[in-house]
């Protein structure tokens, strides 16, 4: 088998999902971790020119990004046999399961734009002074 590689964020929830199902599959990965304060990595920027964002799934020459369609990826190339099911086999019950995941990514995507961060911070400023 060859050797699976990620792009991640130590910071990122999006990242660790993609680590998770990794380890759910029983796959062996390398991770090679973003270090925002150095800048975005060329390895980062060559694989996913679009978005310029982790996570980013290099499997043997093919580059897949964004963690839900990487979800997929690994769900669909690896199942059966020994392969962990990432989602239920009921379309009911994956339909669900896909709604509750793009729930949490709105929810965490708010709670991470700058307009809220911003507005956080004027509330917090205001009540210290």
């Amino acid at each position: 088998m060859a050797k699976l590689k990620i792009i991640v964020s130590a910071t990122s929830m999006f990242s660790k999902r993609i680590q998770w199902a990794l380890k759910l599959k029983g796959l062996e990965y390398e991770l090679s971790i973003e270090d925002w304060e150095k800048g975005k990595s060329e390895l980062l920027l060559k694989s996913n020119p679009v978005h310029k964002l982790v996570p980013v799934l290099l499997d043997d020459g093919v580059v897949v990004a964004e963690s839900k369609v990487i979800l997929e990826y690994i769900d669909e190339k690896w199942k059966g046999g020994d392969f962990y099911p990432l989602l239920p086999q009921d379309p009911y019950e994956r339909a669900q399961a896909r709604f509750w995941a793009q729930f949490a990514d709105d929810k965490v995507t708010l709670t991470l734009s700058p307009s809220f961060c911003f507005s956080v911070l004027s509330v917090v400023s205001f009540t210290l002074l």
